[in-house]
């Protein structure tokens, strides 16, 4: 399977998990949803930083199911803690892989105004 394979079913998977926090229609998980969205379509772009940004998120929804402080992953706690791990560290394979570099930038090593 090649990374573009494996990116367009990462970012797939971030919007199916942003519509369903979306569906439980309480603050947290409007605010979470959005926020998958939002990555998801700059992942679609292949930006490199929303590939770190994909990584912040799913670091924040392991440590709540790991806090077990959200209703969301009462029956399924254990998988939801392997899933959102996973994705973590898929997120930094797809960052060196997939992402979209700015060669001139890379080269000279200056950040852009």
């Amino acid at each position: 399977m090649s990374w573009q394979k494996v990116n367009t079913v990462y970012y797939i998977v971030l919007v199916v998990m942003g519509l369903l926090w979306l569906a439980q229609l309480h603050t947290f998980g409007i605010v979470v949803g959005l926020a998958a969205i939002a990555v998801a379509y700059f992942v679609y772009q292949r930006k490199r930083l929303s590939y770190f940004c994909a990584a912040a998120l799913y670091f924040g929804l392991l440590r709540t199911a790991m806090d077990d402080g959200h209703d969301f992953h009462q029956g399924f706690q254990s998988y939801a803690k392997l899933f959102y791990f996973i994705c973590v560290v898929l997120a930094f394979f797809l960052h060196e892989k997939v992402a979209i570099k700015n060669k001139k930038e890379d080269a000279e090593g200056t950040i852009p105004d």
